[in-house]
């Protein structure tokens, strides 16, 4: 039975679930109808409808039969990446991201000969962590070593050059409004 490539919150009502093994997620089932057999044991004709999503609690990712039983809703998060992530990759993603929100443009206007790096740096924070031990090899990997040349020292004197008055004209600049805020995919 051919998953279907999103999650969806698990439905309320008739529902059970069973478990394959410690280390999977449960298989979710639809109780068709609830009966006595012969002998007069409680029994369920069930139909396995898909597996609990191991990253979101109460959620499900439903196999084909789902829709026999009940209609997709419509909070159905997609597992597949956006078209513009496969064509282009997550960094080239998040540069066209960054220009669109106008992130570049607050970045320059206030940072006006560290915006470059400091986007780069904001990437690799996205895409790695906040540790800048491995920067250098990120950026050499990702090519944007055809745009800058970064390493976790510049990183530290990039910090170190930002005045308070800056972050301040920054954070006030508006690009991250409520708008953003309020609906992160805007900002990914």
């Amino acid at each position: 039975m051919a998953m279907l490539n999103i999650s969806i919150p698990i439905p309320t009502e008739r529902i059970t679930y069973k478990k394959d093994g410690p280390d999977k997620p449960r298989r979710v089932y639809h109780v068709e109808k609830r009966y006595r057999n012969a002998l007069g044991t409680p029994t369920a004709k069930e139909v396995a409808i898909g597996k609990e999503d191991p990253t979101r609690p109460g959620w499900m990712i439903p196999n084909e039969r789902f829709t026999e039983f009940y209609p997709l809703p419509v909070d159905a998060i997609s597992l597949t990446p956006p078209q513009e992530v496969l064509a282009a990759g997550h960094i080239a993603l998040l540069w066209q991201r960054a220009e669109a929100i106008g992130l570049t443009k607050a970045l320059q206007q206030v940072f006006p000969l560290q915006a470059q790096e400091l986007l780069a740096m904001a990437i690799y924070m996205v895409c790695e962590g906040n540790v800048m031990m491995n920067l250098d090899l990120f950026i050499r990997e990702s090519l944007l070593s055809t745009r800058l040349s970064l390493n976790s020292q510049r990183s530290s004197e990039l910090f170190a050059q930002i005045s308070e008055e800056q972050r301040f004209r920054f954070l006030s600049s508006g690009v991250l409004s409520t708008k953003t805020r309020n609906r992160p995919w805007l900002m990914m």
